[in-house]
C-alpha cells in the first residue's frame, strides 16, 4: 500500500467573540482571546474548489468562494485543514468545559494543541475554583483567513477567525443553571 504524505500545517486559530462577527474582512484585535494551535488529526476530506473550465460538460465545477480567491489551491487546501482543526479542537474543548475540572489531560491537550495553552489552562482553572461547568457548544457562524503561511515541504501556518454564538450552551454554577442574556435577533 503506498505511503500517503499528509501536508503538515500547523493552524493558528484566532478564536474570536460573536462581536466581532461584522462583514469586515480586517482581523480584530485578539489581545484578550486564546490563540490556539493545532496540527490537524484527521486527513482532509474537504474538496478544494477551483474555478478552472472541464474539458467535461458532464463534470461540475464550484467556484472559490470570495474570501478564498487570492490564494492557490494548496493554500485553500491548507486552510481548509486548519477549519477541521479548529472544528476537532472546539469539540474537545467542549468536553473539557462540561467536566469543568482542569485535570492534567485538559492539561496536556492544551499544551500540545494550543499556541496558547497557558490562557486556557488558566480559564479553566479559574472557572473550576468558581464552580463553573459549560454544557454544549457553540455554533460557528463564519470561519474566515487571516493569513496563510506556506513553506517548503508541506510546513506553515493559517491563522483563521472565526465567528461564533452560544446559543444552546447551558452554563452552571456549583450545579444550578447560570440564566443567560436572551439571543439577540438581527435585523
Amino acid at each position: 500500500m503506498p505511503h500517503r504524505r499528509r501536508l503538515g500545517v500547523i493552524a493558528t486559530l484566532l478564536v474570536l467573540s460573536c462581536a466581532s462577527c461584522t462583514n469586515s474582512e480586517e482581523p480584530p484585535s485578539s489581545s484578550s482571546t486564546p490563540t490556539t494551535s493545532s496540527t490537524p488529526a484527521i486527513s482532509p476530506t474537504l474538496t478544494t474548489r477551483t474555478t478552472a473550465p472541464t474539458a467535461s460538460p458532464s463534470s461540475t465545477t464550484h467556484p472559490v468562494p470570495v474570501h478564498l480567491t487570492k490564494y492557490t489551491a494548496k493554500e485553500r487546501k491548507s486552510y481548509a485543514e486548519a477549519v477541521r482543526a479548529y472544528e476537532i479542537f472546539a469539540d474537545h474543548q467542549a468536553k473539557i468545559l462540561a467536566i469543568g475540572e482542569a485535570t492534567l489531560e485538559a492539561k496536556r491537550y492544551y499544551e500540545k494543541y494550543s499556541g496558547d495553552w497557558l490562557t486556557y489552562w488558566n480559564v479553566l482553572r479559574q472557572r473550576e475554583a468558581d464552580g463553573i461547568r459549560i454544557k454544549g457548544r457553540g455554533e460557528t457562524l463564519r470561519v474566515r483567513p487571516a493569513r496563510i503561511k506556506l513553506g517548503d515541504e508541506g510546513s506553515g501556518s493559517v491563522d483563521v477567525r472565526v465567528c461564533g454564538v452560544s446559543s444552546g450552551v447551558k452554563v452552571f454554577q456549583r450545579g444550578a443553571p447560570v440564566p443567560q442574556p436572551p439571543r439577540s435577533r438581527r435585523s
